[in-house]
């Protein structure tokens, strides 16, 4: 692997709401590479959820190339987007979006048991 994270090439996102169509993100580029710290800022309603949802394989993009640990986001089943987004893919929610009715712990151990890391990697 190139030590690349993600590789954006002219990604752009647009989305259908009623006979209108949304452009979201129009023609991005970037790259990110291993170790490296990005922010990630603008004012409300520039498209900065829809790049995450595109880096974290929650979305595919509608124009453009983008490869998110070298495999192309776009080429990928829904299958394979879920085991980025369970083994590779971090997400910290504005919301948290915990599950009321478990603890903290709980709430961070639910998806460690559907990655079932082995004890070899910690």
């Amino acid at each position: 692997m190139s030590g690349l994270v993600i590789r954006a090439i002219g990604v752009g996102k647009t989305y259908r709401v009623g006979a209108s169509v949304v452009e979201a993100v129009r023609a991005f580029d970037l790259e990110v590479k291993r170790g490296e710290f990005v922010t990630l800022m603008g004012p409300s309603g520039c498209g900065k959820s829809t790049l995450l949802n595109l880096f974290g394989c929650i979305d595919t993009p509608s124009s453009g190339r983008l490869e998110v640990f070298g495999s192309d986001v776009a080429a990928m089943t829904e299958a394979q987007r879920a085991s980025v987004r369970l083994h590779r893919v971090g997400f910290v929610f504005q919301r948290f979006y915990l599950l009321p009715v478990l603890t903290a712990l709980e709430n961070v151990e639910l998806p460690m048991i559907e990655a079932r890391p082995s004890l070899a990697s910690s």
